[in-house]
């Protein structure tokens, strides 16, 4: 810790890494003369080397710490004095003893900064051996305080210059911050002439600095000739020591001639002997709040109109029920005076059987669980009779959130209740009427309703049974794939839809090879199975939008939709070839079952669906021609005979 202290030290200083400084090479010159030696130093010793300030008789600044005598130096209390290096086992095999600069004799003393840390030494070095005698080392310690005094100076400057800059700091940000401020900032001096003028002063009032400076404050027209004497008093009050501050209203003068309401807070500073030094003027635009004030009085004013004229009744009420202020409205409303309201709560005005439940919301709404609440309720009035009212309360509350008062608006609705209750009454007598009538109606619905059931579930059986019979009619009922109508719609479908998007769309014809042989072989039953499984196969060989088709027997479609050309028809071909290699296990019985494919592909130009089943039942023929267990692609010449026949030899591979 005390290393790293002393190397922060080293930094904080600036003592390593500058060059040449006439006073610590003025202290080596004489150190070299008195001592008579070729070499003197002052050695700033750093985390892995040594920085010369000062290298009397050496060319280099700097040396590697690890090959330093001066590093023993600072561990030691006073002077380090090395007669012999060649004699010393703690110097003999440094390089700098071996080699050049063929150190053999060393004499250095610490020099210390002034908090007390070892920065480095004031060294002197010779070529050949020296007798300790001969050096005087209180010379060696004059010099090494000489060096030590160097860098107190430095550091008092340095501090003083940090102090002279912090305070020139501290000006230019008062300076900035008088100019920032949203109040115009003036100074007078003892006559109350003007001393500085700040950027928000010549907005206030238009003049500038250069127009104001060393101008009387009687003089410069700033205050309106009504406000002035008063001002003028204030600030004689100061410079007479009435007070160290104080503050004038009043109207001041724009250039354009513009009134402005200034607040004016002055303050005064004094001399040591008592003689006033200047004042300080903050004045503050209050024209807006000025205007605001009287905005306020006058929206008071409209509101206590308002309240006294209201064709409702309003009132202020307590958090405990006392009415507070009432308006005549609710006077008249009530019957009684203002003046007697104001003695009694609202619960006393209340109907009993009404009170809980206004109560009950009032509790709500000073609990800040509802904003304001409205309910209707009776009202005794001072004769004795009842009275309807409809309430709206809610709870003023002051910045801190708790309630202060209640403001209460009641509308007179006796006259609305009492027609409502005469109509409630109309209202029973026909619903009476309406109920019995009602229950008629219902016997009679109920029978209507029971028939009109029957005949939904009938009308329902039916659509469903046609359904079915539709859905039927339009699929295979042995391997659940679309028939031969379903296929003949599918392929329409198709074609249209390649008309529309320019894509070509192709159809394969299959059938199950020798499937004669295998149904008489196997039996109805067994060709059965067969055409099941295989109706399987081809339904998992094909891509999503692909369609496949029983037409009767073992003859089988397959519409092939968003071809992008005839070669993606024959991939499909070789995956159903492929998907037929495994043999068939029909009741244990391993069976091999392999099919002929014709396919047609159609393009833009050509879209007749009669055209492309002919071409593809050709191709068909041509597949069974050929041999059986392929797929022959129309029209499609040599590059099909390769195709095909490369598919054929992976498909009994």
């Amino acid at each position: 810790m005390e290393e790293q202290h002393r190397l922060d030290t080293l930094c904080a200083l600036q003592m390593l890494d500058t060059g040449a400084d006439a006073r610590f090479d003025r202290i080596t010159r004489i150190a070299a003369r008195l001592f008579q030696v070729p070499i003197a130093l002052v050695s700033m010793v750093d985390d892995e080397r040594q920085w010369f300030r000062s290298h009397r008789g050496l060319d280099v600044a700097e040396s590697p710490r690890a090959m330093s005598l001066c590093t023993q130096a600072l561990r030691e209390d006073g002077p380090l004095v090395v007669p012999d290096t060649l004699d010393d086992p703690r110097f003999s095999a440094l390089p700098v003893v071996l080699g050049a600069p063929y150190v053999r004799f060393y004499a250095g003393y610490p020099v210390r900064s002034p908090e007390g840390h070892a920065l480095g030494t004031l060294c002197i070095v010779d070529i050949r051996p020296r007798e300790h005698a001969d050096i005087d080392l209180d010379s060696l310690r004059y010099l090494a305080e000489m060096v030590e005094e160097e860098i107190r100076k430095s550091v008092i400057a340095a501090r003083a210059m940090t102090r002279d800059e912090e305070l020139n700091a501290a000006l230019r940000h008062l300076s900035s911050h008088i100019h920032n401020s949203p109040l115009a900032v003036v100074q007078w001096d003892h006559a109350m002439r003007t001393v500085s003028w700040s950027d928000r002063a010549e907005e206030l009032f238009g003049w500038s600095a250069e127009r104001m400076l060393g101008v009387p404050l009687e003089q410069a027209g700033l205050v309106h000739p009504d406000d002035a004497p008063a001002m003028l008093e204030g600030m004689r009050q100061l410079l007479q020591r009435r007070g160290l501050r104080n503050v004038s209203h009043g109207r001041s003068i724009h250039r354009d001639g513009r009134m402005v309401h200034c607040a004016w807070h002055n303050s005064i500073l004094f001399a040591e002997d008592g003689a006033p030094i200047s004042i300080l003027s903050l004045i503050q635009d209050v024209t807006a709040q000025r205007d605001a004030e009287y905005a306020l009085r006058a929206s008071e004013a409209t509101l206590r109109t308002t309240f006294e004229m209201a064709p409702v009744g309003i009132a202020h009420v307590s958090l405990d029920g006392a009415w507070l202020s009432v308006n005549p409205r609710l006077c008249s409303i009530l019957g009684y005076d203002a003046s007697e309201l104001q003695r009694m709560t609202f619960q006393q005005v209340t109907h009993p059987d009404d009170l809980p439940a206004n109560l009950s919301l009032l509790r709500e709404a000073m609990e800040g669980r509802r904003h304001a609440y409205s309910m209707e309720k009776r009202y005794l009035r001072k004769n004795g009779d009842m009275v309807w009212g409809a309430i709206t309360v809610s709870v003023n509350r002051p910045p801190d959130g708790s309630p202060a008062y209640l403001i209460s608006v009641i509308e007179d609705i006796h006259a609305r209740k009492e027609a409502e209750l005469a109509l409630q009454r109309h209202q029973e007598e026909l619903e009476s009427r309406v109920q019995q009538r009602t229950r008629e109606l219902q016997h009679s619905n109920a029978e209507l309703a029971l028939e009109v059931q029957q005949r939904l579930h009938a009308e329902s059986v039916l659509r469903a049974s046609e359904r079915k019979l539709q859905a039927l009619a339009r699929m295979d009922a042995l391997t659940g794939l679309p028939n031969r109508r379903h296929f003949n719609e599918k392929l329409e479908d198709a074609i249209r839809r390649a008309s529309r998007s320019r894509q070509m769309v192709g159809l394969m014809f299959l059938d199950v090879d020798h499937f004669k042989r295998i149904n008489d072989t196997l039996g109805h039953g067994g060709g059965d199975a067969v055409l099941q499984e295989f109706a399987r196969r081809l339904a998992g060989a094909v891509r999503a939008t692909d369609s496949v088709c029983r037409l009767a027997g073992d003859e089988f479609t397959i519409v092939l939709e968003n071809l992008a050309a005839a070669a993606e028809a024959r991939l499909v071909a070789v995956k159903i070839l492929e998907a037929m290699r495994r043999p068939f296990d029909i009741d244990g019985v391993l069976l091999p079952v392999s099919t002929s494919i014709g396919i047609a592909c159609m393009d833009a130009n050509s879209r007749q669906a009669q055209q492309l089943t002919r071409r593809a039942d050709e191709a068909l023929y041509k597949a069974k021609e050929r041999g059986r267990n392929q797929a022959w692609l129309a029209d499609d010449g040599q590059q099909n005979e390769d195709c095909l026949a490369t598919s054929m030899r992976r498909a009994n591979a």
